[in-house]
């Protein structure tokens, strides 16, 4: 199984559903950075039961074509006030004490390359879901086709796939009969976002994943890898 997605900010469990899901999980940095995507952004709760924004200032100014893997970061103060605001946020959620330690260790790299932060993020975020990571760079594989999903489904064959599990919001580009020409199975992803006890207020899904861990600390692993089973 092998799934292609762009990095994230603290992603939401959907991320990490795939991430647990794939044998081999291509991170895809190689394309255009989407400026009012996921890369350098997310939600969590605020007291008030609403989602809060918190999104990491990068450099935009005349690089409207630059990749994900070129992307920086303009601000060094973003992981001091990020940090601050999800203390502020969750101080009083049952988990707390267990998880905002491995957040505040995450933060801590001087990196200004935006993927390197989210990446380290991620990785330090996916021992407590009980994730083993194999993570591959889209830019280190060779390329020789244009087209999105030509892309994918040359990376699919060098990686010897035989099933790609692609994240819903990919039906809208992408061309079932090329994987079917190459035998490969292709499916989507069709998240079933779970509930769970969010302090009192009415419950607000498609948070980042730090809520989850915030309000379920490592029972959160159970909410990934849900969506379909593995072949093997």
């Amino acid at each position: 199984d092998v799934s292609i997605i762009q990095p994230g900010y603290i992603p939401w469990l959907g991320f990490f559903d795939l991430l647990k899901l794939a044998d081999v999980f291509v991170i895809y940095d190689d394309v255009q950075f989407d400026r009012r995507g996921w890369r350098n952004r997310n939600r969590i709760l605020s007291p008030n039961g609403k989602p809060h924004w918190l999104t990491i200032p990068v450099e935009k100014k005349g690089n409207y074509n630059q990749l994900i893997k070129d992307v920086k970061i303009v601000d060094e103060n973003w992981a001091k006030n990020h940090l601050e605001t999800i203390r502020h946020f969750y101080r009083k959620a049952p988990h707390f004490n267990s998880i905002f330690p491995d957040l505040d260790e995450a933060f801590k790299s001087k990196t200004l390359s935006l993927i390197d932060i989210c990446l380290n993020i991620i990785r330090s975020l996916a021992p407590i879901l009980a994730i083993d990571l194999e993570l591959i760079h889209s830019s280190e594989i060779d390329s020789n086709v244009v087209g999105k999903t030509e892309r994918l489904v040359e990376i699919c064959n060098k990686l010897g796939a035989r099933r790609y599990i692609s994240p819903d919001v990919s039906a809208s580009y992408i061309n079932p009969k090329l994987f079917n020409n190459e035998r490969i199975e292709l499916i989507y992803q069709n998240y079933p976002h779970p509930k769970y006890k969010q302090f009192d207020n009415q419950f607000v899904s498609h948070l980042s994943v730090v809520d989850a861990l915030m309000f379920c600390g490592r029972k959160a692993s159970q909410f990934v890898g849900i969506s379909h089973t593995k072949i093997h």
